[in-house]
């Protein structure tokens, strides 16, 4: 059985697998040699809470998920990271909007952009969404 999280890691990149570059899910990384862009999606925290707010935890009672999902766009180009900064902006509003249309919309809650300079410079925008979600906790055990 697929955990919550894997789920919906997975449609992510179903919806932004058409945008251009790789779409990675897995933990956070570099650029593979040869690679000037790439997505990734990773989810590095979640928050629990059971039942319908009263605090009571009995058998079988839904779980309450806030998944936060992360989703990095890598570029490298040469020179001062201005283009490198440039295409990482129109790779996110690419991904905004990819999941603005999704069902059901998702905004976003926060971003972030930093670089590092080596032979060229590489930008990295972070783009964060909180996903609210039931887990009815229905199914079997592996």
């Amino acid at each position: 059985m697929t955990h919550p999280r894997t789920e919906i890691k997975n449609n992510i990149k179903a919806l932004l697998d058409p945008i251009g570059p790789p779409v990675y899910v897995s933990r956070a990384r570099d650029l593979r040699k040869g690679e000037d862009e790439a997505i990734i999606i990773y989810a590095p925290q979640e928050t629990l809470r059971r039942g319908p707010g009263t605090g009571e935890m009995r058998p079988g009672m839904p779980v309450f998920r806030a998944t936060t999902i992360e989703i990095l766009v890598l570029t490298r180009k040469p020179g001062d990271g201005q283009e490198a900064a440039e295409r990482g902006d129109e790779l996110a509003r690419a991904i905004e909007l990819a999941l603005n249309d999704g069902a059901p919309a998702l905004a976003p809650t926060a971003a972030s952009q930093a670089f590092s300079e080596a032979e060229q410079t590489q930008c990295l925008t972070a783009i964060t969404y909180v996903i609210d979600h039931i887990d009815s906790m229905k199914g079997s055990a592996a």
